[in-house]
């Protein structure tokens, strides 16, 4: 097992961990919560919303039967 004395930490990766705890610990970890808030912050965003068709993966004609 490593060493955790020896472990890397990504800043960021960490930054977005402890945003993600502190939005969570506001809404008392409840999902239902935290759904709806997530889903009102959308809405305050504006932001158009893409979907786009399901694709069949590149399959190579010698898999194929």
């Amino acid at each position: 097992m490593a060493d955790e004395a020896n472990k890397w930490e990504d800043p960021i990766v960490k930054e977005v961990r402890d945003i993600r705890e502190q939005i969570a610990a506001e809404h008392n970890h409840d999902l239902r919560a935290l759904c709806k808030y997530l889903q009102a912050r959308e809405q305050q965003e504006h932001r158009k919303l893409v979907i786009r068709p399901p694709r069949r993966p590149d399959v190579p004609k010698t898999a194929r039967r």
